[in-house]
């Protein structure tokens, strides 16, 4: 909803939604016809920002700057202590861990699904081989069903298992590097994920 402030003396004194004024031909008042009224439209546009560095606090309606034709919203972008960036890395790192570790894999070919509830199933039907391991697996994959002899669904499941245990390698790897300030940005951290 677009905001309008109303102004008085230099002063914004109301910041409400769209005044339902009329004009004498029961016309809703323009936005050029609102300002001959002291009443501006509120342009809203937060600045570009780290949000791993740093942090923007909307500033109150007396700091903003009235002009011509518009008010505009003020922000303050401060900066994350010390401690805050290493633990907003860590945080990404996190994040983009889990995106690589649940995105799916490429196993002997094949885009395995690769998700928490998939990684669960594949478990299970890996323990059902080494179990069974004269039976066929009926198996549900992301295009459709498939059937495995064991040897073929175990090798599937170490695949995953791989695949998952080096993300959690590359995250570890890339949490002592901030630790230690070697990784200091986010970019950083993306690019360590792309070897996997």
């Amino acid at each position: 909803m677009m905001l309008y402030a109303h102004v008085k003396d230099g002063s914004i004194v109301e910041v409400t939604g769209k005044p339902r004024w009329f004009n004498d031909d029961a016309q809703q008042l323009s936005d050029q016809e609102l300002l001959s009224l002291n009443v501006y439209p509120v342009h809203d546009t937060p600045p570009s920002y780290n949000p791993i560095t740093h942090f923007i606090d909307k500033r109150g309606k007396g700091d903003w700057i009235i002009g011509n034709d518009k008010v505009e919203v003020t922000y303050l972008v401060s900066t994350y202590s010390s401690e805050q960036i290493k633990s907003n890395l860590l945080l990404h790192a996190e994040r983009i861990r889990y995106q690589k570790e649940t995105s799916g894999a490429e196993i002997a070919g094949q885009i395995i699904d690769t998700t928490r509830d998939s990684q669960s199933m594949i478990t299970g039907a890996y323990k059902y081989a080494q179990d069974n391991p004269d039976k066929v697996i009926e198996f549900k994959a992301a295009s459709g069903w498939v059937t495995l002899d064991a040897a073929t669904m175990m090798a599937i499941g170490k695949a995953v298992g791989d695949h998952v245990q080096a993300c959690f390698a590359k995250e570890s790897q890339v949490a002592k590097d901030i630790e230690s300030g070697l990784i200091t940005t986010a970019a950083e951290i993306e690019a360590a994920f792309e070897t996997l």
